[in-house]
């Protein structure tokens, strides 16, 4: 049950509080014995993206690195001997997506791959003449098993590079725990 100011509170419901009108917000969960329980995070899920340039593979597609992590609320982004993938940790029902940045005059596309063999979704853009820088992106909702993981791949139409910051990203976002 949610709760507002004034109401009464059980253990396991989440309480919003704001100081008026306009004013933004406040959720906590109260844990089994009626107190804060801190272990309560407001989003469950990683946003990562790049600070370095990747390649993005030429008619193939090339695993893209992420090595920044915008949030990681449930320890889903290894930085260190998996920085390409985001492994659910918790089973349930996930908004993933990716956009890759890419350079002017690039057509390209992306590839969301589950446990490095399925390819579950993707997107493209095309070649925009040179104006302005192009971006690939992708998402969708799905279920995932705890120990999935998930990764992205881009390729475009000749040798190029992802932007190499925050342009290019890659989340995770849970919707509803199993």
């Amino acid at each position: 049950m949610t709760i507002t100011n004034g109401q009464n509170a059980d253990a396991g419901d989440f309480i919003t509080a704001s100081a008026g009108a306009g004013s933004a917000g406040k959720v906590a969960k109260l844990d089994a014995a009626g107190k804060h329980d801190a272990s309560f995070k407001k989003i469950f899920g990683c946003k990562v993206y790049q600070n370095s340039s990747s390649s993005t593979g030429s008619g193939s597609y090339s695993i893209q690195n992420f090595q920044l992590e915008e949030f990681d609320t449930d320890s889903m982004h290894e930085n260190v001997s998996h920085p390409d993938r985001i492994t659910f940790n918790t089973a349930g029902y996930y908004l993933v997506g990716a956009t890759i940045g890419l350079g002017t005059s690039v057509t390209g596309g992306l590839r969301i791959v589950l446990n490095s063999s399925t390819t579950i979704g993707g997107g493209s853009t095309t070649n925009n003449g040179g104006a302005v820088t192009t971006h690939a992106t992708g998402s969708l909702v799905r279920h995932f098993a705890a120990n999935d993981y998930i990764t992205v791949g881009c390729s475009t139409n000749g040798a190029s590079s992802s932007s190499g910051d925050e342009r290019t990203n890659f989340w995770a976002i849970l919707l509803q725990a199993d």
